[in-house]
């Protein structure tokens, strides 16, 4: 059995903050500014990004509260593997140790040659389900225009990072390619905003 004291206590604490925080400040931004300033001890994790966290969670948004890491699949090198992770989805907890492997869509999920693209991977925690979605173009001529154009994180989904693949001469067919093939180079970045592990 999960023991959520710790993270209640947190949360009663961090909207103590909250209402003390809005006496004097006119905005967000503002009183999170006010609260980290008021944090006397370096941490990784500032005060005021603490509480920050704790506002998404109260208003039922979409966040993660502990990172994964990202990587080429180990049981299928066509898929995508996920460290574990813990998210508050929309209310929802959520939370793994174990590693998470997600595979491309077949045709959807291709490359043309000499092309570039960007996958958002997130998650939607009402059903445990992984989503991987693709920029609208199927080859950018440059990886930097791939990167400028990651997807957005779907709605009521939590955003866990995006990955992309440069193909060379020889186009990247997600049915079969491997993402160690030389043909092809895949960047992957795991999602890292407002991850603040409030178990530790």
């Amino acid at each position: 059995m999960k023991d959520f004291r710790k993270p209640i206590f947190s949360l009663i604490l961090g909207l103590m903050f909250i209402v003390l925080a809005f006496q004097t400040a006119n905005s967000i931004s503002d009183y999170k500014t006010r609260l980290n300033q008021m944090n006397p001890v370096a941490k990784a994790v500032s005060l005021g990004d603490y509480v920050e966290a704790l506002g998404s969670i109260v208003r039922g948004e979409s966040i993660l509260t502990d990172g994964p890491t990202m990587a080429i699949g180990t049981t299928a090198n066509t898929s995508i593997k996920l460290g574990g992770f813990k998210c508050f989805d929309n209310g929802l907890y959520y939370g793994t140790a174990s590693a998470n492997e997600v595979a491309l869509t077949a045709t959807t999920h291709d490359v043309d040659s000499a092309g570039h693209a960007s996958f958002r991977v997130s998650f939607d925690a009402a059903d445990t389900t992984f989503t991987i979605t693709m920029s609208d173009s199927d080859g950018y001529g440059t990886l930097a225009q791939a990167v400028a154009a990651v997807p957005s994180t779907p709605a009521g989904e939590v955003n866990l990072g995006y990955f992309t693949i440069s193909a060379d001469s020889n186009a990247f067919d997600a049915t079969t390619d491997s993402l160690s093939n030389d043909d092809f180079t895949v960047g992957y970045n795991a999602a890292t905003e407002k991850t603040i592990d409030l178990d530790s």
